[in-house]
C-alpha cells in the first residue's frame, strides 16, 4: 500500500487522516473491529490514488487501479472490494447498489465516504462529538458548534443523505449539544 501510494503521489498526511476518520466512523457502527477494517484502512490510504490519472471521475481511475494493478499480498476477492470501497468513495450509489446489501461492506463504504468528508473539513470524528449509527437507517450525530464552525459541512452531509436516499437508505443528520 504504501508503495502504491508513493508511486501515485498520494498525499500521506491527507490519505492517513481520511483512513483514521473512516476506521473510528467504523469502529461506532460496529462496535469494535469490523470484518471491513483492514481494508477500510487500505482503502482511506488509497482514495486519492485515481488523481494521478484525472481529478474528474478520480475514484473510478481508482478504483481501476486497485482492481487491476499488482498488489503483493492481496487477493483477489480483497483487491475486488478494495475497487469496490474505492469506487462508491464519492458520488451516486447506483455503481456499487450489488453490494449493499452486504451490511459490513455497506457499513465500510460510509464511513469511507464520511471519513473522506471530514478529512476535508478537517474534522477528527475521534476528537469532535460525531456519533455514527446504523439501524434500519442511517443517523448521524455531529455537535452543534461543530457544524456551525465549519459552514460547508452542512451542505456536504446533505448531499450525503441524498446519495444514500436514493439507495434506499434514510439518512438522518442530528445536531448534538
Amino acid at each position: 500500500v504504501r508503495h502504491f501510494m508513493q508511486r501515485f503521489g498520494v498525499d500521506v498526511s491527507r490519505a492517513s487522516q481520511a483512513a483514521a476518520n473512516a476506521v473510528t466512523l467504523y469502529r461506532q457502527l460496529c462496535g469494535d473491529a469490523g470484518p471491513q477494517e483492514r481494508l477500510l484502512g487500505w482503502a482511506g490510504q488509497l482514495h486519492e490514488v485515481g488523481m494521478m490519472v484525472s481529478h474528474t471521475g478520480f475514484h473510478k481511475h481508482g478504483a481501476y487501479l486497485a482492481l487491476n494493478a499488482d498488489l503483493p499480498g492481496f487477493t483477489t476477492h480483497e483487491q475486488d472490494l478494495l475497487s469496490v470501497l474505492l469506487l462508491a468513495q464519492k458520488g451516486n450509489l447506483r455503481k456499487v447498489a450489488h453490494v449493499l446489501s452486504d451490511t459490513d461492506i455497506l457499513k465500510a463504504i460510509l464511513a469511507l465516504r464520511l471519513g473522506i468528508l471530514f478529512m476535508h473539513a478537517r474534522i477528527d470524528p475521534a476528537v469532535e462529538p460525531v456519533r455514527l449509527q446504523l439501524r434500519s437507517r442511517i443517523e448521524l450525530s455531529v455537535g452543534a458548534q461543530t457544524l456551525a464552525s465549519h459552514p460547508t459541512l452542512a451542505y456536504w452531509i446533505a448531499k450525503e443523505q441524498t446519495a444514500w436516499e436514493e439507495a434506499d437508505r434514510q439518512f438522518i443528520l442530528r445536531s448534538a449539544s
